[in-house]
């Protein structure tokens, strides 16, 4: 699943949470928390969506690396890679 909607990714996301936690997919997103903030939400209240409750993890592929880059903490305008908690270990060969 990709999403990019300049800025609105939380409320897209809890209008999904029934989807997601059914189907667990892989999503792309693009989060940039200038955005976020232009539509009233805290980086920290995305952060706990995806991952308190959903479950995911969240990883960052850096430009001219092959692998996936765990990432634990604050978030900057980049795409980021979503992955859900048990399914982590299907995509051990391309995370660091």
């Amino acid at each position: 699943m990709k999403i990019d909607i300049e800025g609105a990714e939380y409320f897209a996301l809890q209008g999904m949470v029934k989807t997601i936690e059914k189907f667990k997919p892989v999503i792309l997103v693009e989060i940039q928390p200038f955005f976020l903030k232009g539509m009233g939400v805290e980086e920290s209240d995305l952060i706990k969506l995806l991952t308190e409750q959903l479950g995911y993890e969240v990883f960052a592929l850096k430009k001219g690396e092959e692998k996936l880059n765990k990432v634990n903490g604050a978030l900057w305008d980049d795409n980021y890679i979503l992955i859900h908690s048990h399914a982590v270990g299907s995509f051990q060969q391309i995370i660091q």
